[in-house]
């Protein structure tokens, strides 16, 4: 969804600090991230949508009274009713889990075996972060379930097999009747979570849902977070403040740190408890490769976020001429114009991350030529004042 721009905040960014130009109403808002923040993995994925079986067989789910369903669409009902656990894992917590997928091949049910991890299904329990799996119904289903719990989870298409994922065609519908136009099969999914490891705990019924995206503004050529519906105000302040730290990295994973520590402590108040694991949940995001942004600082130095790919481009881009610098943002930008969206993403995305990395070198370059004219007008200067003083000297002795 475009946001549009009374709804915006932008974001100017230097070398050295970023300046904040408040537009209209600050809610809800779109971050604006300089020319170019390259990430390929948040791409907007092509979905798919649920074909008229599958339609019909949810439809019949979501009429028992004991199933549960959420606004994204997902239906679930426990298997067990009082499972052992006392915690949700966050988002990047460690799960032991037992899964068994399959396909849902006509209204009245009837499915077939896409994957399973159980014994009978050939497999074994395997372990994974909910942020990690590439169904968001397992990434959904996880962070609300407890040590113990059981589900049975009726699930429309757009939260399977996403476009690209190596078994997205296991979700395409076999009916004997017809492909619905190639509409996907909704699928049934049972999912156990034996154990929470190596991760942060949330009290049972705290469920943090805000998250937040880098999109690409092709006409524009700017990156900008774009929070969920499940950000609040108070998130979307937060997430602001911490999108203009500048070393964001550092700071982010030394203020979760401190938070974490905080929360170990006795005594800390049920609201103040949840507002800092809510903070945590954001900035732990901010963490993430694709959410950093390489900053250069002066000629040659970067700040932490600069992976190596890009050092190793801001080494060999920093003994340019002026000249050659504006040459390649002229290919580089014609490029992104024309051609990113034929390219694989990953190589559109370090298209854009170079053009970034140059008008920064720019920026840089200009401000050292700047710096540079006033120090040489400043030793002519006092050259000039040295002549002078001794003109005058040598006029007393005559």
């Amino acid at each position: 969804m475009r946001v549009s721009p009374s709804d915006q905040y932008h974001l100017q960014v230097s070398p050295f600090q970023i300046t904040r130009r408040k537009k209209s109403t600050p809610f809800p808002f779109v971050i604006i991230i300089a020319i170019c923040l390259g990430t390929s993995s948040l791409l907007l994925q092509h979905v798919q949508a649920t074909n008229d079986a599958g339609l019909q067989w949810l439809a019949k789910q979501r009429e028992d009274k004991h199933t549960v369903e959420t606004p994204s669409g997902l239906m679930y009902k426990r298997k067990i009713k009082k499972p052992r656990g006392t915690h949700h894992p966050s988002f990047d917590a460690y799960c032991k889990i037992q899964l068994e997928i399959s396909r849902v091949l006509d209204h009245n049910g009837t499915t077939e075996l896409v994957e399973s991890t159980t014994a009978e299904g050939g497999g074994q329990p395997i372990t994974l972060r909910p942020e990690d799996s590439s169904l968001p119904v397992i990434r959904e289903a996880l962070q609300s379930m407890v040590e113990g719990d059981w589900w049975e989870l009726y699930v429309p298409s757009h939260l399977g097999y996403q476009h690209g994922d190596n078994k997205n065609n296991k979700n395409k519908a076999t009916t004997t009747n017809h492909d619905d136009n190639n509409d996907a099969a909704a699928l049934l999914v049972e999912l156990e979570l034996q154990e929470i490891s190596h991760g942060d705990l949330l009290p049972a019924g705290e469920v943090h849902r805000c998250f937040f995206q880098i999109q690409w503004n092709a006409a524009e050529r700017i990156y900008f977070f774009q929070p969920n519906s499940e950000c609040d105000e108070r998130d979307q302040t937060y997430i602001q403040k911490v999108s203009r730290w500048d070393s964001r990295s550092s700071k982010a994973d030394a203020e979760t740190a401190r938070l974490r520590n905080m929360l170990a402590k006795e005594n800390v108040k049920q609201e103040l408890g949840f507002w800092m694991r809510r903070r945590m949940h954001i900035l732990k995001q901010f963490l993430k490769e694709e959410m950093r942004i390489c900053t250069l600082i002066q000629d040659g130095a970067y700040m932490e976020d600069c992976n190596a790919q890009e050092q190793e481009y801001v080494k060999k881009v920093d003994a340019w001429e002026d000249t050659k610098v504006a040459e390649e943002i002229e290919r580089l930008v014609h490029m992104d114009q024309t051609t990113t969206t034929s390219l694989e993403p990953t190589l559109a995305s370090w298209v854009r991350r170079r053009i970034r990395i140059l008008n920064q070198m720019q920026s840089v370059k200009s401000k050292r030529h700047s710096v540079d004219n006033n120090n040489n007008n400043s030793d002519n200067n006092t050259a000039d004042d040295t002549g002078n003083q001794e003109t005058h000297h040598q006029h007393e002795e005559l």
